[in-house]
């Protein structure tokens, strides 16, 4: 799973909010409020301005300046005519996860299946520029009450501006809305916008027997399929 690292500030604006706190990480997410509206971007400033969306949003870059987000940028549904595009994103987004040492080998993505399965559960949004082009997306489904967030990925041209927790914040938001008990994922221990980044937006690291059987499984095919099982780690938020 692939994530732009994004250490943006907490949010402020006068739309309803819930604050949830795990092991001093939060996130916030809207309530009671049209979701449909504002995972457009820009179609109601003051509810994204509320989940921690800004029209000049910083996020440091790697001589520790802030950079920016337009507002143009849109999160949004994806659609099935959107796979290839989805698809381009996890490929280029693969060689920043290989440069961490997160993954080795041919570069993949992510399936048809896989990506029907999120459009079937209402669990796919993507990120688009001005230009309609798509940069990013993130995608899940429900498993025993919990939205699993299966691929996350920014393309590399697109990173560190805070875009990847625009998407975050989106489908976390739609699994509060649904009443899910909360947000599950794996990812690499190590890469510094995978586990610590999750960790930011409030989602806790569960070894052991805290670890769901449906999370050891998972594991447990990422390893069969090649991944260090000493890198690799299952997170929960609990909503």
């Amino acid at each position: 799973m692939l994530m732009a690292q994004d250490r943006s500030e907490a949010p402020a604006g006068d739309c309803l909010r819930e604050q949830i706190q795990n092991s001093s990480a939060f996130v916030y997410l809207l309530v009671d409020v049209d979701f449909s509206s504002w995972v457009e971007g820009q179609d109601n400033v003051g509810c994204n301005r509320a989940a921690g969306i800004h029209d000049r949003r910083g996020s440091r870059n790697k001589k520790g300046r802030t950079g920016v987000v337009d507002v143009n940028i849109r999160i949004k549904r994806a659609a099935a005519e959107h796979f290839s595009a989805l698809q381009a994103v996890e490929l280029a987004s693969f060689e920043t996860l290989r440069a961490t040492g997160a993954v080795t080998g041919d570069a993949t993505a992510s399936s048809e299946e896989d990506l029907q399965r999120y459009l079937d559960a209402g669990f796919l949004y993507a990120a688009f520029d001005e230009g309609d082009r798509l940069v990013g997306y993130a995608g899940g489904y429900v498993a025993d009450g919990w939205v699993h967030i299966g691929e996350a990925d920014v393309h590399p041209n697109w990173q560190r501006k805070g875009i990847g927790r625009r998407l975050m914040q989106a489908l976390l938001a739609d699994g509060q809305q649904r009443k899910l008990a909360g947000a599950t994922l794996t990812t690499d221990r190590f890469a510094p916008f995978n586990a610590s980044f999750y960790a930011s937006l409030g989602f806790q690291v569960v070894e052991g027997e805290a670890c769901p059987e449906r999370l050891k499984a998972i594991l447990r095919t990422e390893e069969a399929m090649g991944f260090d099982p000493l890198r690799r780690v299952a997170m929960m938020l609990a909503y």
